[in-house]
């Protein structure tokens, strides 16, 4: 919603909110849970309004600046593990808005941990990274092997709270130490990356929580990681839209192998569901569902992908 409680969109899932389209200013971010039928909760109306059985979360506000202004509140210096190589070294980047101080925080690949002032660094000036910029350092202690193994970076040494794991990777094989505490903290979903040889590295594509977001690549350190942009690219059109019922995707660029597609109605409820071999076009069947506003989700091996789609009868 705006700052006045008027609704200006309902996602389907926590992964399509989007603010990049959105104009300067503050709207306030919900969640909405119901039993039931429920009345209001539509674009244009307000959260004061709603009706039926529902249970409406406290809000959290984002405020989205433009020009001059995105440089004065760009957020707090968060970290991440972008790297691993085969050889040892371990590649953490500033993804936040300020300078970070990481000397304090700690790597663990069970059940092994170093904390970052003690290891050597590779590549970089030192601990206070500035934002987008990356360290690189020597794990001494913590093993690195490319054909399993987990790494977890986190800001105290209390490695069973996910409170402090803040970045975290497992390969090869799921169900490592450390896995249930990054799923607890919401950064990991459980499955593993692939395994990589020896001289490659383990490279992180910046947009999930999954193994797929992992890939095997030539070293890149010191450096963006080589994961093409243009390679991860998901393009794909809608028609017709609005549709009566059949509803065709038409792929230009597909990053990847596997497609899953998800479609969900305005109140975010699943209607729809299917995974299929890389391929230029599907056809949906939704002659199933009333008429309404809803968005097809598809995720590619590399990235995920929001777009709405109109059914009318």
């Amino acid at each position: 919603t705006d700052d006045q409680g008027n609704i200006l969109g309902l996602p389907p899932t926590f992964s399509a909110v989007n603010f990049d389209d959105a104009p300067a200013g503050t709207c306030l971010v919900w969640h909405l849970s119901y039993d039931g039928d429920i009345s209001g909760a539509e674009m244009g109306m307000n959260a004061a309004d709603l009706e039926g059985c529902f249970s409406l979360s406290n809000s959290i506000a984002v405020v989205r600046n433009s020009g001059d202004d995105c440089s004065s509140n760009a957020g707090p210096g968060m970290v991440i593990i972008n790297e691993i190589t085969g050889d040892g070294i371990v590649e953490i980047k500033n993804v936040g808005g300020e300078d970070i101080d990481i000397s304090s925080y700690w790597l663990c690949n069970f059940p092994a941990y170093e904390r970052i002032s003690t290891l050597s660094i590779d590549c970089g000036d030192d601990f206070i990274l500035s934002p987008g910029e990356l360290v690189t350092v020597i794990a001494n202690t913590v093993p690195i092997s490319g054909s399993d193994g987990e790494m977890g970076l986190y800001t105290t040494n209390s490695f069973s709270s996910s409170t402090a794991l803040i970045s975290y990777v497992e390969w090869g094989s799921t169900g490592h130490q450390r896995a249930n505490v990054a799923m607890e903290a919401n950064i990991w979903d459980g499955t593993a990356a692939d395994a990589f040889a020896g001289d490659k590295s383990l490279a992180y594509d910046g947009e999930g929580m999954s193994g797929d977001d992992w890939t095997e690549n030539d070293p890149s350190i010191c450096g963006e990681n080589l994961i093409g942009l243009e390679d991860r690219a998901l393009e794909f059109t809608i028609a017709p839209n609005p549709s009566t019922g059949t509803v065709n995707l038409n792929f230009q660029a597909v990053p990847g192998n596997n497609i899953t597609v998800n479609v969900f109605d305005n109140y975010g409820k699943q209607v729809f569901n299917s995974e299929h071999d890389r391929t230029d076009n599907l056809s949906l069947n939704m002659n199933n569902v009333i008429s309404g506003i809803y968005f097809v989700r598809v995720k590619s091996s590399y990235t995920t992908k929001v777009q709405r789609v109109i059914i009318v009868r």
